[in-house]
Order: C-alpha cells, then structure tokens, then sequence
C-alpha cells in the first residue's frame, strides 16, 4: 500500500514546474511550516490567492491578469483595499520561488486614504505600530513577526504622495 501512495504522489507532483519530486516535497514542507507559522503570528500566509515560496508557475497559474514584468518579477494592476494599484510579485533569482510581493498604489494618496488602508491592513493581520515620519518617508509601520513583515509607507516622489505596502518573506538571517 505504501509502494502505490508512493507512486501515486511521484506521479502528481507539480505539474507546473521542472522540480524532482524531491525539491517539491521540500519546498512544500517549508511552505507548511512557514504557513503554520505566519498563521499563528497572525501574518499572511500569502495574499492574493499566492502562498509564500509559490513558483513561477504556480502564481501564473493563480493570477490569471498577471505579465511578466522582468525575469524576476510578475505583475498586475488591481485594485487593493480600495484604491488602484500596481501589484509585484517577486522571485527569488537563484530558486524561482515567491519571496515578495509590493503593492504600488497609483496616483496620489491622501493621509486619509493612507489611514483607511493602515486600518483594513489592522483589520486582516492584526495590530501594527503607528506610522511615524523617517528620514526617507512622510509616514512608515513595520511589523516583523512569524518570518513575514509587513511594510506600510508613504513617500514623496516629486510632490506626489506614493502609498506602498510591502509583504515579504524574511530570511533566515533577517
């Protein structure tokens, strides 16, 4: 019984890579673990339908809107806690796998738009600290728990006040 799971599950890996069922197994695992970790730190286990450490593939396969924007990043327009914006996933270059995703919102954001998306960012994982001025940024909160971090920002590009939330998986050593 053993031997036919076995060769059950060798014959259903990923049917959208070129991964030894070995490495998917692997990956898969972590992906567990990281999942499992996120969830109970109450971080995202991925978002917009993509899991961390997703391959190229897989995320196509799941955002069906999304082009290619360079060998390392996917992309799509959408429209995220109300407002329009460029979404970015990003690979990691050496395994292909999901490591980031940036939400870009389009056009100019008003402190009231930039405080309605904080609170719906609150309301999906929880509390973050409160924005606070930087040397490079008109308002920023970070919150770093479960191996994801969550970085909510404003910026000033040329008068324009360029809202930016950034999902990703830290490293190890991060």
């Amino acid at each position: 019984m053993k031997f036919i799971l076995c060769v059950f599950w060798l014959s259903s890996y990923s049917a959208f890579s070129q991964e030894s069922p070995i490495r998917y197994a692997a990956r898969h695992d972590a992906m567990e673990e990281i999942h499992v970790q996120a969830k109970k730190a109450g971080m995202p286990t991925g978002i917009f339908d993509v899991k961390w450490l997703m391959s190229k593939a897989e995320v196509k396969a799941a955002r069906v809107n999304i082009k290619t924007l360079d060998q390392d990043t996917y992309g799509e327009i959408e429209e995220v806690y109300g407002k329009q914006a460029m979404i970015a996933y990003r690979f990691d270059e050496n395994t292909d796998l999901l490591l980031m995703i940036l939400v870009n919102y389009i056009g100019n954001t008003t402190d009231m738009e930039y405080a309605a998306i904080h609170k719906k960012l609150i309301d999906d994982f929880g509390s973050m600290p409160p924005p606070e001025a930087t040397a490079d940024l008109l308002k920023c909160s970070f919150k770093n728990e479960g191996g994801i971090a969550i970085k909510h920002q404003l910026s000033n590009v040329s008068g324009v006040h360029v809202a930016q939330i950034l999902f990703y998986k830290q490293r190890k050593e991060d």
